[in-house]
This record gives C-alpha cells, structure tokens and sequence, in this order.
C-alpha cells in the first residue's frame, strides 16, 4: 500500500487516504503530503465521496483534477499527467470528455467503445484510476452511497453520457491492479483452455455476490432505455463469471442464494432518482 502511495505522491499535489473501517488503522510514510480520513465501514461509494469532497473544499480556486484509486492499485509513474493531456486534448478537440481511464489495467488493455478523431472512449472501466476534472463533478455530482461498492463507477459513467460527457482513455496511462479473486476452472485437475486461451474468472465472496446482482439490476433499471451497450455487454459477461462460480467455485450454494437475495433487493429496490445537480 505504502509504495503505491508514494508513486502517486509523486504526481500529484495531495494524496487523500480514506481508511474506511480497516482493522488495522492505515499509516502513511511521513514524507508524504497525505490526508488520512478516517470513516466507519460506510461502503466504497462514501469512502471516495469523502475523499473528493475534501479535495474540493481545500482547492476552491484551483484548476482541480480528481483521481481515484484502490488500495491495491499501482499506476505507472506518469499516469496522472498522461490521464490530464488526453482529458485536455479531447476537450479541446470537442470530444466531450468528462472523465479519463486507463489503457490497460492490469495487463488487460480497456475496450473502446467509441471515439471522437484520435481519442477513444471507454464505458465499462474501473473506478480505481478514474481521472476528472472539477467541472465533471459539478455537472454530475458525486458517487452513489446507496450502491455500497459495485458498479459504482459504471452508474457514473452513465450519468455522465446522459450529459453528452464520456470517458477518454489515457493513452500510455497503465495500472497494475487485480479484479477480484482470480481463478482457473479445472476439469480432472487439468486447466480448461479455449484454443490457446486458458479459462479465469473473477471469484468473489457472497457478500459480494449480492451487491453484484443487485447493483447490477438496479443500474439497469435506471439506464435501460440509454445504457443498453452496457447492459449487453456488462451481463453477459457476468453471466458467464456467475457460471463459472457456481459450478467450479468453491462455496457454490452460497453463490446460489447471495445471486437470489441480490435479485430480489433490486428488483424491489426503491430509491429516489440520482442527484444529478451540482455538489
């Protein structure tokens, strides 16, 4: 953790830690501009709320960029300048860029979903390594708390498109960062290939499992009439994790009734529209 804090440090003015509950209470290295904002297991989306709010209230004048990281997230040692030059580019060439990604995360390069001249946009990314602008947060606001910790980020991404903003990837912008407890389904002890491909998938808890579905659902029910790209894509893909899951993972009943549970919570989810005004 403290290395991936100090080659961020080096980038950027301040790094704001926010320990949301750790057992063991998060110190950073004393020769590191750091904020440490201590919170009590309030979920990823108020942990980050936090944090950029902070961000805000002590640069008012500033030509602020936000980024957001994970603990487990390293960027390569020009990334945030890399994520400024491409949301700067694309602003200036019209591309309507609210908000930056990396080109590859964690050795997977990000799927492009569209562009604009030279600049590509992204839909489904990761929040850790997510780069934007004031005026990206005062249009669109701050994260969903009601959404705890997945899909997050892609119920941002939405809001932003509705807006007629988007995501630029970052050319040369690279993070190593891990999705999930990565695994190999096996058969007789042997790895399953797909040609030369060898099968993984992406194995989490059960808690995890329920606020994948039912977040999942949720976002759907928002954005169905203007997210379809990423309900098509999104699903499938988790479809086939879920499958995955449940016949070679461990835990499978589990899996099985954090799937129901989650289900049932979105479909039933009640939830006043999304702020959208500025924060």
């Amino acid at each position: 953790f403290n290395q991936n804090v100090l080659v961020i440090a080096e980038q950027s003015t301040v790094v704001v830690v926010v320990d949301d509950g750790s057992t063991v209470p998060v110190v950073v290295p004393t020769d590191v501009n750091a904020i440490v904002i201590r919170t009590t297991n309030l979920g990823l989306g108020a942990a980050l709320n936090r944090g950029v709010q902070f961000a805000k209230d002590s640069y008012p004048d500033s030509d602020l960029y936000v980024a957001t990281f994970d603990q487990d997230s390293r960027p390569s040692t020009d990334y945030l300048a890399r994520s400024v030059e491409a949301i700067e580019s694309a602003k200036t060439g019209g591309a309507g860029a609210g908000a930056s990604c990396a080109e590859s995360l964690g050795g997977r390069p990000t799927k492009s979903v569209g562009s604009h001249g030279p600049h590509m946009y992204a839909l489904e990314i990761a929040q850790s390594g997510m780069v934007f602008p004031r005026d990206t947060v005062e249009q669109v606001g701050l994260f969903d708390e009601g959404l705890f910790i997945d899909a997050i980020d892609t119920d941002y991404v939405l809001r932003m498109n509705e807006l007629g903003l988007n995501v630029v990837i970052a050319e040369g912008a690279i993070m190593d960062h891990e999705v999930g407890d990565v695994r190999t389904p096996r058969i007789f002890g042997r790895p399953i290939q797909i040609g030369s491909r060898t099968v993984r998938y992406s194995y989490h808890s059960s808690t995890r499992r329920f606020y994948i579905t039912r977040n999942r659902i949720i976002i759907l029910r928002r954005y169905w009439r203007t997210g379809w790209r990423w309900m098509t894509q999104d699903n499938l893909r988790e479809a086939r994790t879920l499958a995955l899951c449940i016949v070679f993972g461990p835990r499978r009943a589990s899996q099985l009734r954090a799937f129901f549970r989650g289900a049932i919570a979105g479909i039933r989810w009640r939830d006043a529209p999304p702020d959208r005004t500025s924060v």
